[in-house]
């Protein structure tokens, strides 16, 4: 099997993910610019993505990985002037790291803005590796600020923007500007302009973190939490039909927790935005949640508010374990919320069957929503794992409970499956009662 080093790897599954998520709102005429084959190096094209595409087309510089003469595919040099019949011929101009290789970058920048009539996608290099060979060079490496000038300067205006920031890697930046900003407020994830690229260059690696943090475990815990027969069994609930993880005591249970996100954390990043995804395209369908405050409970890394956020809201998340320098979630036990009553509009979960105390949660949950507030919770039909606490797969209990304290509104069956998760369950939408 051909091995693409992580440092290329990971960005260019990044900005996979981040223009799948955004390519379905395009319609009309779309040319990819300097395409090669228009391979996205993970196995599809990136036609395959512009789903609501009228026509898809090519571009490419005679020469090496350049024009082949397909259907529908351009030779251009974007270093000279732009043909007659390829000005303002598309409706949306598509490229992705080749503006690092041209040394006419003004000129190439241009061109790319005169081929299209609204929008402009680019995704660039903010920090990578030097590579080139005898047929291609690498000069450039790219800002927010100098992308926003460029844009500027032909006459766009960013409306979207975004930076990879896994660790260990290149930094990728996407970005998209239209001639028509107005229109695509409501159509793209919210603009949030990056305040500092790059902020993890230099930071200490997983590896590291994990001997940092080694004595903070230890202050926490005195002694090593010893996996024995007792912390791997469950047991029945008294008073509910629901059978819940043993724990020596409350405290065993967070530290059981937190290490969750130490342990698997590799494997969390990947789920993670890949269900951001995922329910980006879930609750845009349910609601508008343009304005409105949302707490996230369990909520990790933060894919699901990175989700409501791309959606209009205003979110936040708590985890026992958030990670460092994570900028969605902040470190809070769901069963004792630090917020005051009555003040998200809704809250959002899908980490219940990770819960203690049930009653405590749902209690803590009510108690900070505003009247008449909204409680989703996405429940997995599924038997615990190594860290669940409450055996779900039968979700009849949880629902007698949940019905003490909220009405149920709607519910819907769902599947969050994607290279990295795959498991079925119940989105709850319920009321404050």
């Amino acid at each position: 099997m051909f091995f693409v080093d992580r440092k290329f790897r990971l960005p260019r599954h990044w900005s996979n993910r981040e223009i799948k998520k955004i390519a379905p709102s395009f319609t009309g005429d779309i040319v990819n610019v300097s395409a090669w084959d228009d391979r996205d190096k993970q196995g599809k094209t990136y036609k395959d993505y512009f789903i609501n595409a009228k026509s898809y087309s090519l571009t490419n510089y005679t020469g090496y990985r350049g024009y082949q003469n397909q259907k529908r595919e351009y030779p251009l040099d974007l270093t000279t002037d732009l043909p007659a019949e390829l000005t303002k011929k598309f409706d949306v101009a598509f490229n992705h790291t080749t503006l690092e290789h041209i040394f006419e970058i003004k000129k190439a920048f241009a061109n790319i803005c005169n081929m299209s009539k609204d929008i402009v996608i680019l995704v660039v290099p903010f920090s990578q590796p030097q590579h080139e060979s005898d047929s291609w060079k690498d000069y450039w490496r790219f800002t927010p600020t100098c992308l926003r000038a460029l844009f500027e300067d032909n006459g766009f205006k960013v409306v979207y923007e975004a930076e990879s920031n896994m660790r260990r890697s290149g930094i990728y930046l996407l970005f998209v500007g239209s001639c028509c900003s107005e229109k695509w407020k409501e159509k793209l994830p919210l603009y949030e302009p990056i305040v500092q690229a790059g902020r993890f260059i230099g930071a200490p690696s997983f590896f590291v973190r994990i001997l940092q943090r080694s004595k903070y475990w230890m202050r926490k815990t005195a002694n090593r939490i010893h996996r024995n027969k007792q912390t791997n069994s469950f047991s029945q609930l008294p008073d509910l039909d629901l059978k819940r993880r043993d724990y020596k005591d409350y405290d065993e249970y967070v530290r059981h927790q937190g290490e969750k996100l130490i342990k698997k954390r590799s494997e969390i990043e990947k789920s993670d935005y890949d269900y951001e995804i995922i329910l980006t395209d879930r609750f845009k369908k349910i609601d508008n949640f343009s304005g409105k405050s949302i707490l996230c409970l369990g909520a990790r890394l933060g894919g699901e508010v990175r989700a409501f956020k791309s959606l209009g809201a205003l979110a936040i998340g708590i985890d026992v374990e958030p990670g460092e320098k994570n900028p969605h979630v902040m470190f809070g036990d769901f069963h004792d919320l630090k917020f005051p009553d009555a003040s998200f509009d809704v809250a959002f979960t899908n980490a219940i069957d990770h819960v203690y105390q049930l009653e405590d949660f749902l209690k803590e949950t009510r108690r900070i929503l505003k009247p008449n507030g909204i409680f989703y919770i996405e429940l997995a039909l599924v038997s615990p794992g190594e860290y669940e606490v409450l055996d779900t797969s039968n979700p009849e209990p949880i629902i007698k409970t949940l019905t003490k304290y909220f009405n149920i509104s709607s519910i819907q069956e769902i599947s969050n499956k994607t290279d990295y998760i795959n498991w079925k369950g119940i989105l709850y939408c319920l009321q404050k009662n």
